[in-house]
């Protein structure tokens, strides 16, 4: 049985875990093509399995430059946003606008998905400064970010929009892998 952020207990549309995601979709065992808009929709907003699930460590900055982790934020990676993709929608396509400034960089991510219906776009923006030094730079990140709010019109992730879905997400993550509970990090986190 997969692991999901679901408290409903729905059964996930997603294979449990990115090696079976990775086989399924070589292996062309994927959710179909040209199917309908709403079909579609609804396997992009159903639960998603617990081991597709990143978590990023989240800081509160004092005025003396100290940080304290005050709890872990879920987020979907961008490589693992493609995988789901082609399982749930093959033959999506990504088209990224960069605009670079002389302080930050821009990037317009239009996600398309075609289906019985016809062609549907959803965009979304990114940013970060171009003095970025974080891993893979300003626009890999800005892209990321971008191409995970336009997937997020879709459906794809939207439940870690809600506190309280993003909160036992969490909690499981924390409980499977021994880490503190939210209360003793802080729960300044949402």
């Amino acid at each position: 049985m997969n692991e999901t952020n679901s408290q409903n207990g729905a059964s996930p549309i997603l294979p449990p875990d990115l090696s079976s995601l990775r086989k399924s979709i070589y292996e062309q065992t994927t959710r179909g093509w040209m199917r309908d808009f709403p079909e579609i929709m609804s396997d992009l907003s159903a639960p998603i399995p617990l081991k597709l699930v990143s978590f990023k460590p989240l800081y509160k900055s004092y005025p003396d430059r100290t940080q304290k982790l005050i709890g872990r934020a879920p987020y979907l990676r961008s490589s693992t946003i493609s995988l789901i993709l082609d399982y749930i929608t093959p033959g999506w396509n990504k088209l990224d606008d960069i605009t670079i400034s002389s302080d930050m960089v821009i990037v317009k991510t239009k996600i398309q998905i075609l289906c019985a219906q016809g062609l549907f776009e959803r965009e979304g923006l990114g940013s970060e400064p171009t003095s970025s030094t974080k891993w893979g730079g300003p626009i890999p990140k800005a892209a990321a970010q971008a191409m995970r709010r336009a997937v997020a019109l879709f459906g794809l992730g939207r439940c870690y929009w809600d506190s309280e879905t993003a909160r036992a997400t969490v909690a499981s993550y924390q409980k499977k892998f021994g880490l503190p509970p939210l209360d003793e990090l802080n729960k300044e986190a949402f």
